[in-house]
């Protein structure tokens, strides 16, 4: 009589165990950006008709213009004209921002700068006037750029240039001798805007799938230019004014990521460049083999992220230690044990399991 005997082989399953608060990359980077300008400069270029500006005659030469439009609170930058001097003139060029009035000059605003008559060339040159402090615009409205020269005399005197034909027919030009007389040429000007202060939100959505024992975490790696950050919150919870992977934030298959943040005056450009890496944290510290599911489990390698102590079944004379990052290899069943526990770091271990 033949016996027929059946030996069955044990499953095996091979398992990476990551502990001791670790962060892994987990999909791809998510980069979402936003950004604003200031509103482009309003200008106004020909230059072919002179105008002369001295004491007792024409000491005032207006610009008409109208503030860009914008959702943002706007500043006066800077305003450039053209300037000549011709012989040697003494006293102050005065660059001024009047109100309007029915579109006529109004009150005046501010000083917008000033320069000496004599530093002013002997051709023709562009000079850019900068306010020492904020000037306010109402975004959509009318303001009149008056350049004042009230010295010198007929041999002596300042000049400024507007053009022969009408270029924009909504604005009009002005020049003021005892009162102000109206032209719809205009003056060479150009003015710049900037923002001013102000605080705004804008968020971001993006999907995070993952199913398994990692808590899932983000992190903004992304640079952020001439705002300054005030709150970030994660699906309405906050997580201070950065977003790190040590936030501990809702876990969700989706996130809607907000930045509240604020740009000061005088700003001209804003960015918020957020790229977004989402992340797994490991947080366990220990592993038993009722937690693998297994009758048996053996030690394949260790990988040590940086110094760190591992012990094995809570026998202090099984540690492993290192002072950084390592790799140890055993071969496969050679190393069996119940429980893995990292006392200090952290780091990955390869797990051979008997089902």
């Amino acid at each position: 009589m033949t016996e027929l005997i059946i030996v069955s082989r044990p499953r095996m399953r091979f398992i990476k165990w990551i502990g001791g608060g670790v962060y892994k990359q987990f999909l791809a980077r998510v980069d979402q950006s936003y950004s604003e300008s200031a509103p482009p400069a309003t200008e106004y270029s020909s230059a072919d008709v002179v105008i002369t500006l001295y004491s007792g005659a024409t000491i005032m030469a207006a610009q008409q213009f109208v503030a860009r439009p914008s959702t943002r609170p706007l500043q006066l930058r800077r305003v450039d004209v053209m300037l000549n001097r011709v012989g040697s003139p003494t006293g102050t060029v005065f660059i001024r921002l009047y109100s309007d009035s029915s579109n006529n000059v109004g009150s005046l605003i501010a000083t917008v700068g000033s320069i000496s008559a004599s530093s002013v060339a002997t051709t023709f040159t562009i000079y850019t006037f900068t306010p020492s402090s904020a000037i306010s615009l109402t975004p959509g409205t009318k303001y009149w750029v008056v350049i004042e020269f009230n010295a010198g005399n007929s041999s002596n005197y300042i000049q400024t240039t507007r053009a022969t034909a009408d270029v924009d027919t909504s604005v009009r030009s002005a020049t003021y001798t005892t009162s102000w007389s109206y032209n719809v040429n205009e003056l060479y000007l150009r003015v710049e805007y900037a923002f001013g202060s102000f605080t705004d939100s804008r968020s971001f959505t993006i999907d995070f799938q993952y199913m398994g024992p990692a808590e899932k975490r983000l992190k903004d790696v992304g640079t952020k230019e001439n705002m300054t950050v005030n709150s970030v919150t994660v699906n309405g919870v906050s997580v201070g004014n950065t977003l790190e992977e040590t936030d501990q934030i809702p876990q969700a298959t989706q996130y809607t990521i907000t930045y509240n943040y604020t740009v000061a005056a005088g700003t001209t450009y804003f960015t918020l460049r957020c790229f977004i890496e989402r992340r797994l944290y490991y947080a366990a510290t220990s592993i038993t083999l009722d937690q693998l599911g297994s009758s048996e489990a053996y030690i394949v390698a260790i990988y040590f992220s940086g110094g760190g102590h591992l012990r094995i079944d809570d026998n202090p004379d099984a540690d492993f230690i290192t002072s950084g990052a390592a790799t140890i290899r055993f071969d496969p069943g050679t190393l069996p044990f119940r429980k893995l526990e990292w006392l200090q770091g952290s780091g990955e271990v390869d797990i051979l399991a008997v089902e």
